[in-house]
């Protein structure tokens, strides 16, 4: 314990003098001062000198420092798999009602030894509390640690219990992510671990958008287990008509090989590829023998031209997306050597053009009667009124010459394109870009993706977003540093796909040049069987104003011909539809009105898919749970030995509440015994006075 005070203590002499000069000196006048009642007078006058002095002290504004102890008890966080494949090869309703009583057994165990458990289930996306349903079509473990050490501090947590079968197929490995852990982490190991005979097509690798004028290459990879002496015989069909078929000896028990083969060049249009394996006898699991891809054949490529004035990382960013998909053509020109000939190009994308320059105005000007599709990435240096020219109707006013750094806060509303859970939470985690300090007014209509968010203040500022007049369409991405994202993504899940979904997805509906945008929506190409398919759908009058008057249908068609249609819901800023229980195919669609004064329509087609990931691989992978709780210093256990993990966590010293010391500074204001001595003082000063009669 000790004392401060925000003024010096040399100002207490000063006080200390003070109260005893006025207090002597209001007493020294008293007529009583030489009456019988003089010493009644001494006590009062040093009363009245204590009370002045104990209020002057406090003007000094007076610290006192104690020390506290604090007590936290950290959390037990329980992580489990609730993918499909922790049940396979199970009685459903059986291995349900045998987990569930599993669940009841460590909640009443933990609860008993005084554990704080919290409870998160996990399969390709994550909630709380357990999940007694198994219906998880992937299983990302190591998103599932990440979020652990994302949304909790190392000092909350006392260990983790991972509740798993090992398997996994999505995102990075789990060993890995378990590294940047500092927790124990606990496994215990649920799931089938009998090895039995199964073929599967574990990948095919194959374009499925492709040009008329060439080969389809692919590669078919395919496992077998248990089938040593076995001829694994396989099959291709095009459009259901067998193309090629062969046979691949199998010589050890843990197989693999990969098949190589170029499909010939096929007609303009979609095309179905069926890749089959034969069952072997006795082989339990067939699903994962057959597998079936959508093509689709075009005839030309969209051009895509980046103009830029220097080398930077976001340009390599954004080719490396471009030059994976076959339906784009790439050229970069930097902005001194261009010709100003934008008629042959579908998209040009536009990185920081060089300011108070002719070149560049001239450029920007050509571009805005070209009528060609733009998406501008700002430079933190650019001078944003040049932007101006591309649409008038859009004002860029710079606010202070300094560079923001902005991280993107995702608008829930933005409906262009799809973005599911994983996308949303990867996107708003993404590192900030550098932004120039600027303001937007407008008076079209903004699809914006992120707003800018600034020193963790979310603003009402685009920061990525979408706008279209006439037949124009724009996009503007405020600041640079994309490739940090790509770079992220890679970080979190081991691959780039959001950031190249990100990308594809914005190049392409800038890139597709149609009268018809006033309708827009998002459809993906490819569902799961079982996966929702959610639709949702905006109508934009002549003048560009958003629209919810029309009724909008669905028609689809399946593989039989048969067809379907559906009503889009409304709702105030566009209209929804849900589609639920496709089977496995290719469906054709046709959005339309009924309405007559609406002659816009959108077709397409989707992908119901009947492969799941959770069948390619099904035999529990205990292995990796053991060596995840061996590099976090964690003990793996079985679930037949459930028993011994509770007595282990229960004596683990991490759960126990840990006591942590702290200094707080307090103002002597804030005691209130000393209001009370100060009471005290002035009361027994007063009584005196009158029990003297000197009041």
């Amino acid at each position: 314990m000790g004392f401060e005070s925000t003024y010096s203590f040399w100002w207490l002499p000063l006080a200390a003098i003070l109260a005893v000069v006025l207090s002597f000196g209001i007493y020294r006048k008293n007529s009583f001062w030489n009456s019988d009642e003089k010493k009644w007078l001494y006590v009062a006058a040093v009363l009245r000198a204590i009370s002045l002095f104990l209020i002057t002290f406090l003007l000094i504004k007076p610290l006192i420092e104690s020390n506290k102890g604090h007590f936290i008890k950290p959390k037990l966080m329980i992580l489990q798999d609730a993918s499909s494949s922790v049940s396979y090869n199970q009685d459903s309703n059986q291995f349900q009602s045998h987990f569930r009583d599993l669940a009841n057994r460590l909640n009443e165990a933990f609860s008993k030894n005084n554990i704080d458990a919290e409870v998160y289930s996990f399969a390709d996306s994550i909630k709380s509390g357990f999940d007694f349903s198994f219906g998880g079509r992937a299983t990302n473990i190591s998103n599932a640690l990440s979020y652990a050490s994302r949304n909790y501090p190392s000092d909350q947590i006392g260990g983790l219990l991972l509740i798993s079968d090992g398997i996994y197929n999505k995102g990075n490995d789990p060993f890995y992510a378990s590294k940047s852990l500092i927790n124990t982490i606990y496994t215990l190991g649920v799931g089938d671990t009998s090895s039995l005979r199964d073929l599967s097509i574990d990948k095919v690798n194959i374009q499925t958008l492709v040009y008329s004028d060439q080969n389809i290459p692919f590669q078919m990879e395919i496992k077998a287990n248990n089938a040593n002496g076995q001829s694994i015989k396989y099959q291709f069909l095009v459009d259901k008509i067998p193309l090629k078929s062969g046979q691949v000896g199998v010589n050890k028990n843990e197989f693999f090989n990969t098949i190589i083969y170029s499909l010939p060049k096929l007609s303009v249009g979609i095309h179905r590829i069926d890749f089959e394996l034969t069952p072997l006898e006795n082989e339990k699991n067939t699903k994962n023998n057959f597998k079936t891809v959508y093509i689709e054949v075009v005839e030309s490529k969209q051009k895509i031209l980046m103009l830029a004035s220097a080398p930077h990382p976001d340009i390599a960013a954004i080719k490396s997306v471009v030059l994976q998909n076959p339906a784009f053509e790439f050229e970069l020109v930097y902005q001194s050597n261009f010709k100003n000939n934008f008629e042959a190009y579908n998209l040009v994308i536009v990185h920081g053009l060089q300011q108070n320059n002719k070149v560049g105005e001239n450029i920007l000007t050509n571009l805005a009667h070209a009528k060609v599709p733009v998406w501008v990435l700002m430079s933190p240096n650019d001078d944003v009124k040049q932007y101006d020219v591309l649409n008038d109707l859009l004002q860029w006013r710079t606010l202070i010459k300094k560079s923001d750094i902005a991280q993107a806060s995702l608008n829930k509303n933005f409906n262009l394109f799809d973005f599911n859970n994983i996308q949303t939470e990867w996107l708003t985690q993404c590192p900030p870009l550098y932004a120039p300090s600027v303001k937007l007014n407008t008076q079209l209509p903004l699809d914006v993706l992120s707003f800018m968010k600034i020193k963790n203040i979310e603003t009402d500022q685009p920061q990525w977003f979408f706008t279209q007049n006439n037949e124009l369409k724009l996009c503007f991405t405020v600041g640079q540093g994309i490739w940090q994202w790509k770079m992220f993504n890679y970080h979190e899940d081991g691959n780039f796909n959001q950031f190249n979904r990100l990308i594809t997805k914005t190049i392409q509906y800038l890139s597709l040049r149609q009268k018809t945008d006033r309708l827009r929506h998002n459809i993906e190409r490819e569902y799961t069987s079982g996966q929702p398919i959610n639709i949702s759908l905006q109508y934009f009058d002549k003048s560009m104003s958003l629209n919810n008057t029309p009724e909008f249908f669905l028609k689809y068609t399946d593989e039989k011909n048969q067809s379907y249609e559906q009503i889009f819901s409304k709702t105030k800023e566009d209209y929804r539809l849900n589609l639920s229980r496709l089977k496995e195919g290719l469906y054709q669609y046709q959005i339309g009105s009924s309405d007559p004064s609406v002659d816009l329509m959108k077709t397409g087609f989707f992908v119901v898919s009947a492969t799941s990931l959770e069948n390619i691989k099904t035999r529990a992978d205990f292995d990796l749970l053991r060596s995840i709780s061996e590099n976090t210093h964690g003990l793996f256990f079985e679930e037949s030995k459930v028993d011994s993990l509770i007595d282990a966590i229960a004596k683990d010293a991490h759960f126990k509440a840990q006591k942590f010391n702290t200094t707080e500074l307090s103002d002597w204001i804030q005691f209130k015994w000393y209001f009370w001595l100060l009471f005290v003082l002035i009361a027994l000063e007063w009584w005196m006075r009158k029990y003297s009669g000197t009041i």
